[in-house]
């Protein structure tokens, strides 16, 4: 079936608006009372940041649309190795593909995100950082060079790893819900999970939280793997992770 090749333009931000929106009603409205003590900071952030971190989130959503319709070329065009049948290659191949492209976009958000903290450059970064108190409005409240920034790398690796149309579809639904996660700005995560072998190595909110709060560690998306190896983990991330529980 042929969509309209401005569908993208529609569908990316109502998916965002959709996942923020549930992750919002639940956390700040619906059962804010029986979550409150899960809350990394104890203040909340006013009507008018928040109207703000919307715009912004959805500025940057209709520009992963317009990426989204050049990866659409891209791929109808025959340019990338994007391939149609999942037998093609396999199902263990599926697997792994969908894994590397997610390890793959964690690598290249940490080392762009350090980047962009560079005190000449940033000013890309400085409008996501007006969010001190993040909420799931603020995950991608980015000004509109760091969204670009932030999804150049798909169209090229479209270039030089063959990918199923599912495995980016499996990337671009848990990029959006983790990095909601990140910046949900209550820590979901039990302390039992933290200790355990997926929660050494996953990113809780806390450590985001940490991040937008002091903003010179804790650079990483999905996983705590580059900010240990380059020595950025803020030393204070399980003490304040633990503090939250025993609340």
């Amino acid at each position: 079936m042929n969509f309209p090749i401005y569908l993208p333009l529609i569908v990316i931000p109502a998916r965002y608006f959709i996942i923020a929106g549930v992750f919002y009603l639940i956390f700040y409205i619906l059962f804010k009372n029986n979550f409150i003590q899960l809350k990394i900071q104890n203040n909340f952030p006013n009507s008018k940041m928040l109207i703000t971190e919307i715009f912004f989130s959805m500025q940057t959503m209709v520009i992963f649309g317009v990426f989204s319709i050049l990866i659409r070329y891209l791929i109808v065009n025959d340019y990338s190795i994007v391939y149609r049948s999942i037998s093609d290659f396999g199902m263990l191949y599926f697997i792994f593909s969908t894994v590397v492209l997610i390890l793959i976009h964690d690598c290249y958000f940490y080392f762009s995100h350090k980047l962009i903290h560079h005190k000449k450059l940033f000013f890309i970064h400085k409008r996501h950082h007006l969010s001190t108190n993040p909420t799931p409005w603020s995950a991608f409240s980015f000004g509109p060079i760091e969204a670009v920034i932030q999804v150049i790398w798909l169209p090229i690796i479209i270039l030089i790893l063959p990918l199923h149309p599912f495995s980016l579809l499996i990337w671009s639904l848990w990029m959006m819900i983790m990095n909601v996660i990140g910046h949900l700005g209550f820590e979901i995560y039990s302390k039992e999970f933290l200790n355990s072998f997926i929660g050494k190595i996953l990113n809780a909110s806390t450590h985001h939280n940490l991040h937008h709060s002091r903003s010179k560690s804790n650079f990483g998306l999905y996983f705590t793997f580059w900010d240990k190896i380059m020595g950025t983990e803020d030393k204070n991330y399980r003490s304040t992770f633990e503090k939250i529980k025993n609340n």
